[in-house]
């Protein structure tokens, strides 16, 4: 079975911005979403197609 493979660090983030979004580095997220965004999305797409 495939899993998320950062999906503790993904949760932690989620968290980090739901919760304290006031201390946020707007260029630390930007350079998630460039550079792990297209690593999740093939991990969830490779997910769904198993289903």
């Amino acid at each position: 079975m495939k899993r998320i493979g950062e999906h503790r660090r993904i949760i932690a983030f989620r968290n980090i911005l739901i919760h304290g979004y006031a201390d946020v580095d707007a260029r630390l997220v930007w350079d998630i979403v460039q550079g792990k965004l297209p690593v999740l999305h093939r991990e969830v797409e490779a997910l769904l197609s198993e289903t």
